[in-house]
């Protein structure tokens, strides 16, 4: 019983049947328009939305709200769980999504565009893209726990409303972006400021020859300009994190992604209708609903390979229901269960910032063998399937104006270096007495004929297509292997170089190679290798490689033969004998 108002309605077995025809007409309506019924696309299209039709009439005339409400309640609250866990497992990597969404040309074109606002920006948003990252992983949990047990059902249904209205348009703007398309960006610079001027003063020379720079305004204070650019397209909206990538072996497309929020919008369309008569759960509906959840969970942490949400979900539903009951006069009500689960939720969001998510989906997890991965397309077992990370730039590499003492003493780095001279020649120009060296790998009669050039030495000179040293091979085929990773030196945590320097030195001495591997500039490089007297090898990668190894700046990286033996943040460093002792030794 829901108070005065029954699942049964009319007439119980004819609502059940209106119900299980309602969902199996929105799954079939979905699958019309997926490329692989594509041949039955028409018949499902037909079928589906006449069968959706016909049991949304009987439903309405038999009294049936309630009860799809109810079954919607239950599959909207465990997905929500369960896609909101794996988020928080990974805020850092779900901010990086929201960056992309909040540059100019991702999702503020359409603003742009739509309202004829050039000067529309959401770049501004991007400093507190963490920031948004926890509040959605949160609120995520929290509605599906109160909508699972009829918590404050009129909020709920409003909040859960907004919020797949959102991601709707989200996953809407991904599957319909045009990488082509145009769209006018409007910046204003301001002259106070030296690097803003700088940029201005290049908008106005760029002005005057490319047609898709126009000048809108200038003042003494600031210049307002117009530009031409194309849309960044998003290509994977990151609704479910890497766990898709890690556990399936492919994201979902963003037509999928689209479809999976209409979906889950259907759903809460009939939670949002019947929300004047969801009641909270009494003790005999919960053992009915809350058992279903769990499985429905347990169902996803299966497609996941984490089981972690099946715990996380039982235990945040049972103390949202104790504390409805035994939390007093303050929190003896849902806002009571809310306020639990929120901690839940931080406590599992603060660890996972802290140190390192509690389920690693990316191609660098412990265990995972790089050299397999990029060469079989990812490690597959019975549980789990890597996505290929062939298209990654895995690629530690140094320029030669860069390399150092330090560098040198790897072999590798020694064996690569032969290779930047080569043998040359030096030549005389007959007709005016130059001299001039080339490589002798270039040298041909075609070109420097006997009658105007004059061989008058063998040399050694610089290769000139010799441009730097690369680790990779040596870091997928070492035995044993010490990388720290930093995706900028300016931003990493500096109390840990202390410790980082004596697990250099300590490595060093005993015969372990120890690398750090940064997105910063050689510059940095330098600067960073004075102010703190490092003295091991540095080696410099790109930044969106790095975020994907590591969400923690600094992070050492265990390996053995190219397999990821261990992986620490820079908040449990262990110390070299501890790596040893437990890692080397095994």
């Amino acid at each position: 019983m829901l108070g005065a108002r029954t699942i049964a309605g009319h007439s119980l077995p004819l609502n059940w049947l209106f119900t299980t025809l309602n969902l199996a007409g929105l799954v079939l309506t979905a699958m019309a328009f997926h490329p692989a019924f594509a041949t039955q696309q028409l018949l499902f299209a037909i079928i589906g939305i006449t069968v959706m039709v016909l049991s949304t009439g009987g439903l309405i005339l038999f009294k049936g709200r309630l009860l799809i409400a109810t079954v919607a309640r239950v599959l909207v609250g465990s997905l929500f769980i369960v896609s909101g866990l794996i988020k928080a497992n990974d805020p850092i990597g779900f901010s990086y999504k929201l960056k992309e969404y909040f540059q100019d040309g991702a999702l503020a074109f359409r603003i742009k565009e739509w309202f004829n606002a050039p000067g529309f920006s959401l770049e501004s948003v991007a400093g507190s893209a963490l920031g948004i990252s926890v509040a959605i992983c949160i609120a995520e949990i929290v509605l599906g726990v109160l909508i699972v047990i009829g918590g404050k059902a009129r909020l709920t249904s409003w909040l859960l409303l907004l919020l797949m209205l959102f991601f709707t348009f989200l996953t809407w703007h991904t599957t319909n972006c045009n990488g082509k398309q145009k769209y006018t960006d409007r910046d204003t610079y301001s002259l106070s400021d030296t690097k803003t001027a700088m940029e201005a003063n290049r908008k106005l020379e760029a002005s005057k020859t490319n047609k898709d720079i126009r000048i809108i305004s200038k003042t003494a204070n600031e210049i307002v300009v117009d530009e031409i650019r194309t849309v960044d397209c998003v290509g994977d909206c990151g609704c479910f994190g890497d766990a898709m990538k890690g556990a399936v072996g492919r994201s979902l497309t963003p037509s999928e992604s689209l479809w999976k929020d209409l979906i889950l919008l259907y759903l809460v369309c009939w939670i949002f209708a019947a929300q004047g008569i969801i009641l909270p759960n009494n003790v005999r509906q919960n053992w009915a609903i809350i058992p279903i959840v769990l499985v429905l969970t347990a169902f996803f942490c299966w497609v996941f390979d984490w089981y972690f949400p099946l715990l996380f979900t039982a235990i945040a539903l049972v103390t949202a229901l104790w504390i409805y009951r035994s939390g007093g006069k303050i929190l003896g009500n849902h806002y009571g269960s809310a306020l639990l689960t929120v901690l839940w939720s931080g406590a599992l969001i603060w660890y996972c910032l802290h140190y390192t998510p509690l389920r690693d989906y990316r191609p660098y997890a412990v265990g995972q063998n790089l050299e397999a991965n990029m060469k079989n397309g990812g490690v597959k077992d019975e549980k789990l399937v890597l996505a290929s990370i062939d298209s990654l730039t895995f690629n530690p590499f140094l320029p030669i104006s860069a390399i150092t003492q330090y560098e040198l003493k790897l072999q590798p780095v020694a064996d690569q270096m032969k290779n930047a001279t080569a043998p040359g020649l030096r030549l005389k120009d007959i007709a005016n007495g130059r001299q001039f060296e080339i490589m002798q790998i270039q040298y041909n009669v075609e070109s420097y004929p006997i009658a105007s050039y004059q061989v008058t030495d063998t040399i050694v000179v610089t290769n000139e297509e010799f441009t730097g040293v690369s680790i990779r091979d040596f870091i997928l085929d070492a035995p044993e292997l010490i990388m720290v990773v930093s995706m900028s030196l300016a931003e990493m945590d500096k109390d840990v170089v202390p410790q980082l320097k004596g697990m250099c030195y300590a490595a060093q001495k005993a015969g372990v190679p120890f690398i750090l591997v940064t997105s910063a500039s050689e510059e940095a490089v330098a600067a960073f290798r004075k102010k703190y007297a490092f003295n091991g090898p540095i080696f410099i990668n790109d930044e969106r490689e790095l975020k994907v190894i590591s969400r923690s700046n600094p992070a050492v990286i265990v390996l053995k033969k190219g397999t990821v033996a261990g992986k620490y943040p820079h908040n449990s460093i262990p110390t070299f004998a501890w790596i040893q002792t437990h890692l080397f030794k095994k």
